[in-house]
């Protein structure tokens, strides 16, 4: 999985091919946070742990030599023709060379070719995001299957420049034409028009762009639906259920996709051994206990069963559930 970060004009433009043809000092501030930072709090990138940005040769190219490689980041620089050694002969002395040995790898492919080498084991212990960042052969990859399926976000600055010589172009396909590949773009989140301190009082506002995931909603519609319309069942537990009948919700498994069912964060080692409990046909708590997973404790403690009646069992035997 990957994420996208791109700055364009109201038309789409992202540059001319060469350089980027404004300059809002927020925007590249905004870029380095969002492609270094790693979750956690107060987490510095180092090489044991940071995250990666793809970017095509033109793009390397046009960082200037001083601020190569971006620091923080594994960059990985796809290029037809030049090896990992070329990249890191080009830095302007031998004291970076040697100090950036392991921030710099060349791929001879394209956004496709980087990520399985992402996804490989030599670097998913360290790398925790992948970023695409250009320029628009990259990008235009990013929006087409095989990558498109992967790609989790869009994190999209729009620079309302009053002049521009943009001839490349990046724009969201829209969603029901052929482009979109069957995916449809929503916002997430936008952030109010800004103005930029570059002198030219320039305007630009942020914005984040997710895929829309109609199975989720699906099943968040279907909790609203039980919440305001759900038939009242009182149970042994005093807490009581609501339900509803004949409900129904359809989802793909394709490209070995499995749906997992939540309304919050959940603890995943817990929620399988809880499905392979109950599949075994268990009513024992305490062998989940003794695997430290307590869902099951305060239900199966001898003050609960007494409190509910159930004094012939024995603690933690839970009876039918």
């Amino acid at each position: 999985a990957f994420s996208l970060v791109v700055a364009v004009d109201e038309r789409g433009g992202i540059g001319d091919g060469r350089s980027i043809p404004w300059n809002v000092p927020e925007d590249m501030k905004f870029f380095r946070d969002v492609t270094t930072k790693l979750r956690g709090k107060n987490v510095k990138p180092s090489p044991a742990k940071r995250n990666a940005v793809v970017m095509g040769r033109k793009t390397w190219d046009s960082i200037p030599p001083k601020f190569r490689p971006l620091p923080g980041r594994l960059n990985v620089v796809l290029s037809s023709t030049l090896t990992t050694q070329h990249l890191l002969d080009g830095l302007p002395d031998e004291e970076k060379r040697n100090l950036h040995a392991d921030s710099i790898v060349a791929v001879n492919g394209g956004l496709e070719q980087a990520l399985q080498l992402l996804a490989s084991p030599n670097y998913t212990p360290s790398i925790e995001t992948v970023y695409c960042i250009g320029g628009g052969s990259v990008y235009a990859e990013a929006l087409r299957p095989p990558c498109v399926h992967l790609l989790q976000a869009i994190y999209r600055t729009t620079i309302r420049a009053s002049e521009s010589s943009c001839s490349v172009f990046f724009r969201v396909p829209e969603s029901g034409t052929e482009a979109a590949a069957g995916i449809e773009w929503q916002r997430e989140t936008i952030s109010e028009e800004l103005t930029s301190a570059n002198g030219n009082e320039t305007k630009y506002y942020f914005e984040k762009l997710i895929p829309r995931n109609r199975e989720e909603e699906q099943y968040l519609s279907l909790v609203d639906r039980i919440i305001r319309e759900g038939n009242v069942k009182h149970d042994r537990t005093g807490v009581g259920t609501l339900s509803i009948f004949g409900a129904q919700m359809r989802f793909s498994l394709r490209n070995n996709r499995l749906p997992l069912l939540t309304t919050k964060r959940v603890f995943w080692r817990g929620v399988c051994e809880e499905l392979l409990w109950f599949l075994r046909g268990e009513t024992y708590a305490k062998k989940l206990s003794d695997k430290g997973v307590h869902i099951w404790d305060d239900n199966g403690s001898r003050a609960f069963l007494d409190s509910r009646g159930l004094t012939e069992y024995e603690e933690m035997d839970l009876g039918p559930v």
